[in-house]
């Protein structure tokens, strides 16, 4: 059984507690130190544990699986800075389509449906990944790729794709929809690209 004595001297107040016989002295002043330590460290282990959790969801979470909100974004912002490309993270595409009417609608630029392309890089020798201009489908398995974004107006459209693309430039003759508009009205190719390029 515990039993504590007080006994004071002229500074401190002395605990003399005994415990089956033995007997422990603790200074109130390093009781409360313990204490602080103890704050400290649990502190610290919360700070290492928010680390290791961020580097963890990074790891796990891999590539993006959304590419509708991916495109939208830099659909905006091309929209937003013509004649600058804007490419995204490496995103994995399934098996659903992706339609430019989709993108126009929720999209915060005003574009219409006839605005927006799709159209494959040169370098995409996938025959499952199709674009048709008003569409992007993967007719294969999970698949990861990117899109290049860019907008101008409609006559300077290639040139931007050669600048920034060169030889992987697709050919805005394949959208079909931007025949029909005038060449100064902005235009916006969503060029399907392989990660690696």
């Amino acid at each position: 059984m515990l039993q504590q004595k007080v006994y004071k001297d002229k500074k401190h107040n002395i605990i003399l507690s005994k415990w089956e016989g033995e007997n422990m002295i603790l200074n109130e002043k390093a009781q409360a130190f313990s204490t602080f330590k103890l704050l400290i460290a649990a502190v610290v282990a919360m700070a290492i544990l928010a680390i290791l959790m961020g580097i963890i969801s990074t790891i796990v979470v891999g590539p993006n699986t959304d590419p509708v909100s991916v495109i939208k974004g830099k659909l905006d912002a091309a929209e937003g800075s013509l004649s600058t490309m804007k490419t995204t993270a490496e995103v994995v595409v399934g098996s659903e389509a992706i339609a430019a009417s989709a993108l126009a609608q929720a999209s915060q630029t005003g574009l219409g449906k006839d605005q927006i392309c799709f159209i494959n890089s040169a370098s995409i020798t996938n025959a499952a990944l199709v674009s048709d201009g008003a569409s992007f489908r993967n007719k294969g398995g999970n698949t990861k790729v990117k899109f290049s974004i860019i907008c101008n107006r409609n006559a300077a459209l290639q040139d931007d794709l050669e600048l920034y693309l060169e030889d992987d430039a697709p050919d805005v003759g394949d959208c079909d929809s931007f025949g029909d508009l005038g060449e100064n009205e902005v235009t916006c190719a969503i060029v399907v690209r392989n990660p690696k390029d």
